[in-house]
């Protein structure tokens, strides 16, 4: 996947998230479980 797409993926997940749980209740362990990525990939990104 390239880094543009990998943002996005990153990005509309997240979005996806924030509508099921309110912002402030969203970790970076649920962004982990939710897209199969590393916590350091989601950082570089």
């Amino acid at each position: 996947m390239e880094k543009g797409n990998k943002i996005d993926y990153i990005l509309t997940e997240a979005f996806k998230l924030f509508l099921c749980k309110e912002y402030d209740r969203v970790t970076t362990g649920d962004l982990e479980e939710k897209m199969r990525i590393s916590r350091g990939s989601i950082y570089y990104r």
